[in-house]
């Protein structure tokens, strides 16, 4: 953020008590990346590795906030409310570029701290002096496309002991994404299967699994799969048909197509006291 301790030593002075109940605008996000900043190498036409970033492009900065993560990957039923689950970004990371935008690059070593890794998804909000929070911003790191990156030599620091100003022709700098290695999270306490006849079932979950992963059933029995993507209120609910006693396998599989295996169960549903088994056991008696 801009050097603002001057200007904070001048006297501010009102009759009345007045708060700042004003919440900052949405951060706004045109790049978000983590990967190697390759450097060309004239001589070649070839490009070399410069450092190994995490790199966010942001809009709507409001000078004096800090920034604040959630990873809903590494935990997908964060809140914000909960005071451990969050991090902030360093605000040596910052760098600003005019007009309310801001970059944010850092090594590998500060986005650890962060709690980002490549191919997370996670939310980021900017909190005023007041501790006014903005509305969150949801990023999905894609890890699969490498990308050019308009002038990233002019306004920055060293990146993991890499001058990256150094960079000759900043506009022709790349990006080559890392491979999303972690699979996604799956929190099967807040998973259940329910019979909703004695054939069709449906699989459902809140803040069980990030936002944006697909939910896969495939029933060995019928051979037949059915799927599902996460929304972003962070629920799914995946219809299926089975039969009682048919074997179920479950994966999930994130935005960069790394899968989490959960295995096979079989359609077992347990008799609720008002639940479909209940029902079921009631018409049978008519």
């Amino acid at each position: 953020m801009p050097n603002v301790s001057l200007a904070s030593s001048i006297n501010q002075v009102s009759t009345a008590c007045l708060t700042d109940t004003e919440a900052p605008k949405q951060l706004g996000v045109s790049l978000a990346k983590f990967g190697d900043v390759l450097r060309p190498v004239p001589a070649t036409g070839s490009f070399t590795r410069a450092g190994d970033p995490l790199v966010l492009m942001l809009t709507n900065v409001e000078p004096g906030c800090r920034l604040e993560v959630l990873n809903l990957s590494k935990n997908p039923e964060a809140e914000w409310s909960d005071e451990g689950g969050k991090n902030t970004v360093p605000g040596s990371t910052l760098k600003a570029l005019g007009d309310g935008r801001y970059g944010v690059v850092m090594g590998n070593d500060a986005a650890k701290k962060l709690g980002v890794d490549p191919g997370d998804v996670f939310e980021i909000r900017q909190v005023d002096a007041a501790g006014n929070p903005s509305e969150p911003t949801r990023i999905k790191l894609e890890q699969k496309t490498q990308i050019n990156v308009q002038n990233l030599g002019s306004a920055y620091g060293k990146v993991d002991l890499i001058d990256v100003p150094a960079l000759p022709m900043a506009g022709s700098a790349r990006i080559r994404p890392y491979a999303d290695a972690a699979a996604p999270t799956v929190l099967t306490k807040n998973v259940r299967i329910d019979a909703s006849s004695a054939d069709k079932g449906v699989l459902r979950g809140t803040k069980a699994i990030e936002p944006g992963a697909t939910v896969s059933l495939h029933n060995e029995a019928t051979q037949k799969t059915f799927s599902v993507v996460v929304g972003e209120d962070r629920k799914f609910e995946l219809p299926f048909d089975a039969k009682i006693g048919h074997p179920l396998h479950l994966w999930v599989t994130d935005h960069n197509g790394t899968k989490t295996d959960l295995g096979i169960t079989n359609f077992a549903p347990s008799c609720a006291k008002a639940g479909v088994c209940n029902t079921a056991s009631l018409l049978a008696q008519l």
